[in-house]
């Protein structure tokens, strides 16, 4: 059986003790998570990514009520909840050199400060986005194949298919005719080189 846990201000479980007990009682199951965004900064990250043609593009991101949907993740080994506090809290040199920084913490550290190794800024901008997340309450090997098919139908886009969501932080599998996934490689490399020569 699928939970759901609503969309939540970053900022509002920064503190772990309070991270912990928001995710306590359903994150401890596998499932998958969505980011939300307002407008302001979807436009930003397509200003950073030198996008021309802004406005087709945010017609094909998901939307609910005034917020935007940048990147969703699944989770099928390990909980919802470990992996959001990798996305949230974890950050260290160690996990740069060893390149085991989460993805979206890689993603936003790259696109907003081209150094990986800049946690406060990074920090400040996961904050100012929001986290949505769903579990699945049932054995091992039935969640797992369910997240899995999830994840594909979120980014199934045939290259001629315009009818799907654009998840635009999203970079494995992401086959909408609008996705960033070049440019996205591209920032992480070299932000992550520019990182490891101040290790």
């Amino acid at each position: 059986m699928m939970k759901h846990f609503p969309i939540t201000k970053v900022s509002e479980i920064r503190n772990e003790q309070i991270f912990n007990e928001k995710l306590n009682k359903f994150g401890c199951l596998p499932g998958f998570y969505k980011w939300w965004a307002e407008e302001n900064f979807v436009q930003e990250i397509l200003f950073k990514l030198e996008v021309d043609n802004k406005e087709e593009i945010v017609k094909y991101l998901e939307k609910k009520d005034n917020l935007f949907c940048i990147y969703v993740g699944i989770t099928t080994k390990r909980t919802v909840k470990e992996r959001l506090k990798e996305h949230i809290f974890k950050h260290s040199d160690r996990l740069i050199k060893n390149n085991f920084l989460s993805t979206f913490r890689k993603t936003i550290a790259s696109i907003f400060t081209n150094n990986m190794r800049d946690v406060n800024t990074t920090n400040k901008i996961i904050d100012s986005l929001f986290v949505e997340y769903f579990v699945f309450d049932e054995p091992e090997e039935s969640a797992s194949e369910k997240i899995k098919q999830i994840e594909k139908e979120y980014l199934k886009n045939k290259t001629e298919d315009y009818n799907n969501k654009l998840y635009i932080l999203n970079i494995d599998l992401n086959k909408h005719p609008f996705n960033q996934s070049k440019k996205l490689r591209k920032l992480r490399k070299e932000s992550r080189e520019k990182s490891l020569k101040e290790i």
